[in-house]
């Protein structure tokens, strides 16, 4: 699929006021918290880590790239590049987080320069009712790879319609967790697949871990099954 949709502006300096806006809008106070992107969610986190880093990236290259005295072949370059990153991640960031998002008003998506929901109307992001189809990967040393998709899908990169990402829980044991709650580390991984990173002398130890969906409201679906794997 290309980067671009439609409500997506397509000329330079277009898209530099629609996502500046968007930006300008979630930094009032209240507006982040109120939609469900306050730092301390997964959400906010994927905002500020994810989004942001590129959007600044972006602006410094279209900065550098809107005076016309100094531009070189160099600066647009380093410009188009940009942009293509920033699309892609603004893509996202509205798939994501505002296009389903009942806590998102039509009136939040004008300021933001983005398109207000069809007939006015809002439907909830569904909660999932079946965990993650995986695969797992221990071809490079000291990582273990989990490859993630929605069960029955037609290819093994889809999410369900609504989940914005998988929480992956897990641990390295001698025994196996008798729970989910067992398992002592968590993180949050919105674009498969998902890898682990272990140190030298945690190879050949056991780890067990676990995935579920969870949707753009924060909401979790169930736990797979605790499965293992031989850290390589």
């Amino acid at each position: 699929m290309a980067v671009h949709e439609y409500w997506m502006k397509r000329n330079h300096t277009a898209l530099y006021e629609q996502v500046t806006r968007t930006v300008n809008y979630l930094s009032l106070p209240g507006n982040r918290d109120r939609m469900g992107l306050s730092a301390a969610t997964p959400q906010g986190q994927y905002y500020d880590a994810g989004f942001m880093p590129v959007f600044e990236t972006y602006l410094q290259a279209y900065v550098a790239w809107a005076d016309k005295a100094n531009r070189t072949p160099a600066i647009t370059a380093r410009f188009l590049t940009a942009e293509k990153a920033l699309k892609k991640e603004y893509k996202e960031l509205y798939n994501a987080f505002f296009k389903t998002n009942p806590l998102v008003t039509d009136e939040d998506l004008v300021e933001m320069a983005l398109p207000e929901s069809p007939s006015g109307e809002r439907h909830p992001a569904p909660v999932a009712t079946e965990p993650p189809a995986f695969d797992v990967d221990t071809s490079v040393q000291g990582r273990v790879t989990l490859h993630y998709y929605k069960k029955g899908g037609r290819h093994k990169k889809g999410k369900p319609a609504g989940q914005h990402g998988a929480e992956v829980a897990w641990m390295i044991s001698d025994t196996p967790p008798a729970r989910w709650d067992d398992l002592t580390h968590s993180g949050f991984d919105t674009s498969t697949p998902v890898t682990l990173s272990f140190e030298n002398d945690q190879r050949g130890k056991t780890l067990y871990f676990a995935l579920r969906w969870e949707n753009t409201r924060g909401e979790k679906g169930p736990y797979s099954p605790i499965e293992s794997a031989i850290v390589p």
